[in-house]
């Protein structure tokens, strides 16, 4: 069964989006604990350990999602775990 052109470009398009969102949510809520630990801002220790990292995960998120694009797009086939 193939499927049609928008599911299977939705991977692509949505992996940047859940990046966005796991690194918005979840970072400020670690940098909030470290920051209660050491005392200080919890700007600056979000920005001193995480801000440097959201480049790479938005960049793995798009080779993930362009790796389930052309498994799609060359007819791959989904096997349950």
């Amino acid at each position: 069964m193939r499927l049609p052109i928008d599911a299977r470009i939705a991977p692509w398009s949505s992996s940047p989006l859940a990046t966005c969102f796991y690194v918005t949510s979840n970072t400020p809520l670690v940098s909030g604990v470290l920051a209660l630990v050491d005392t200080k801002p919890l700007l600056s220790v979000w920005k001193q350990c995480y801000l440097w990292s959201f480049p790479y995960y938005l960049i793995g998120a798009s080779i993930a999602g362009l790796v389930v694009l052309c498994a799609n797009t060359m007819g791959a086939r989904r096997y349950p775990c």
